[in-house]
């Protein structure tokens, strides 16, 4: 009988190999699975392009690509996006592919998901040794996209395109590369998100600045301090910023968001749960977890818990300077969200070996078609992916593309101040479906005048005016909305009137003034 001598603390060639064949086989199959997570994550998602902050971005790159659209009220369309460079390079890109914009748009979205997948598949193999649990940290993340983050009015993914869907892969990629001590590289990616959103790239900046102190030989007493500098920072930003005028604060406070003060009991479990859960998870998993997940566990809980305490200190309403709500300190929770679904999907598969081996599975398919179904509830009267070439089931969009398509381009539409919120709307934004000008609304362009504080006065005297327009008397509609200089409506199919509307349907009606 042959017998094999082994030294001692070396390995056998087939033992060698049989512990790399699992990483190895997860190497070679990785692209495939995380391009499977996107294309789940896309079909649970939806897409939505002119909804919300979508229609915001989408109607600014159009009028990028085509200047001479929305000669009327035109800050409106650029403000909030100017401050960065997204809009200019979706444009470029839209020039180089030489597509229309809605597909420039779906592409854009398309790999712009794929990017988060793989950014969180990055971070989950920093965080985990074990392969399973890398790969349940990246399901349950792409499953979970659309989850609202606590009470910011963020998604960890919107179901449209917005800078925020570059600049969540690119501080993901920015966290990866700071746990493998690449800080060139990390700055790159910061500064690269700051490029395209700069609101988010500041506030990801103090768990940045946290973690590196986690790391180092006195964590505790480095940790503290960062915490402690950032509270200050945010101390000296409400003390310093000026006074509001009265139209900026009226523009501020339709943001109710922005004041942890408004948040619903169920939107401050959000904000408190995930990061004590991380807590929990570095306890509980602290020998499956590597050394740079563990100071990333401790940080991220350690800056959300003192962001939200700083901020339930600090951002008030009725501060005399809101510069600091401006800046919206709550949005680190985002990148909180971002950590914490990884590390939770992968724990998951921890602890369900070996006796609970569904378990994992269970939690990603009820979160999955809870999601989708909150999807649903929020677009309910629009298709859930609305591509290009097809038809439009909301009947406020299909008044929207018969105004593009029938109206003069220097058109000014009024509309009801809120009728973003009007039922069977579904937040289709009409500057980006029509392309025509409108006067500021109270919804979106109010959320405009609150970061661009120059255009408030015009939006306070737009949108009053506008306010309760769906039931006016016809007489009261053109005493409102002449003075600023409105040629058409857009009004409820329900609103009664007797100007000419040469087009109705079941949702709204599109008349002259006389």
């Amino acid at each position: 009988m042959a017998s094999v001598l082994t030294l001692p603390g070396v390995e056998s060639r087939s033992e060698a190999e049989s512990r790399k064949r699992p990483r190895t086989r997860f190497r070679v199959r990785l692209p495939l699975f995380v391009l499977g997570c996107s294309a789940l994550a896309l079909c649970l998602l939806g897409y939505h392009p002119a909804a919300e902050d979508g229609g915001i971005y989408a109607a600014a790159t159009a009028l990028r690509l085509h200047p001479e659209l929305f000669p009327a009220n035109r800050s409106f369309a650029v403000a909030q996006s100017g401050r960065s460079l997204f809009v200019p390079l979706l444009a470029e890109w839209a020039r180089l592919l030489h597509l229309s914009l809605d597909w420039v748009l779906l592409t854009t979205f398309a790999l712009a998901v794929i990017a988060a997948v793989a950014a969180a598949s990055g971070l989950a193999r920093q965080m985990f040794a074990d392969w399973e649990a890398q790969r349940g940290g990246v399901l349950l993340f792409a499953v979970a996209l659309g989850v609202p983050v606590a009470g910011t009015s963020l998604y960890l993914v919107d179901p449209y395109l917005t800078a925020r869907s570059l600049s969540t892969p690119l501080l993901l990629l920015a966290l990866t590369m700071l746990l493998q001590r690449r800080p060139w590289w990390c700055a790159l990616c910061v500064a690269g998100a700051g490029a395209v959103h700069p609101i988010m790239a500041l506030c990801a900046l103090p768990l940045f600045a946290t973690y590196v102190a986690a790391t180092s030989r006195r964590a505790v007493a480095a940790v503290a301090g960062c915490l402690l500098v950032t509270a200050l920072c945010m101390a000296a930003l409400r003390v310093v910023g000026p006074a509001e005028l009265p139209a900026a604060r009226a523009a501020s406070l339709t943001r109710l968001y922005w004041f942890p003060g408004q948040w619903a009991w169920f939107e401050w479990l959000g904000a408190l749960v995930p990061p004590l859960l991380l807590l929990l998870i570095r306890q509980r998993c602290r020998a499956r977890l590597s050394v740079e997940g563990r100071a990333l566990l401790l940080a991220t809980a350690s800056t959300a818990l003192a962001i939200t305490a700083a901020s339930c200190c600090l951002v008030h309403a009725d501060s005399r300077s809101l510069l600091l709500a401006r800046l919206q300190p709550l949005r680190m929770l985002h990148l909180t969200y971002c950590i914490f679904l990884p590390a939770l999907g992968g724990v998951l598969v921890l602890e369900a070996r070996p006796r609970r081996r569904a378990l994992p599975n269970a939690t990603v398919v009820l979160a999955g078609i809870g999601l989708f179904l909150m999807q649903r509830g929020l677009y309910a009267h629009s298709g859930h992916a609305e591509l290009p070439g097809t038809t439009s089931r909301n009947g406020y969009a299909q008044a929207f593309l018969w105004v593009r398509d029938h109206t003069p381009p220097d058109a000014l539409f009024a509309l009801d101040a809120d009728y973003t919120r009007a039922p069977g709307e579904d937040a289709q934004l009409f500057r980006a479906v029509a392309l025509r000008s409108a006067l500021p609304d109270a919804a979106k362009d109010g959320g405009v005048a609150s970061v661009v504080p120059t255009l408030a006065a015009g939006w306070l005297r737009a949108s009053e005016a506008q306010r309760g327009l769906a039931n006016m008397l016809d007489s009261e509609r053109v005493q409102r909305v002449r003075s600023l200089h409105a040629t058409w409506l857009v009004l409820p199919a329900g609103s009664r009137t007797a100007f000419d509307c040469p087009y109705r349907n079941a949702a709204a009606q599109v008349c002259r003034l006389p």
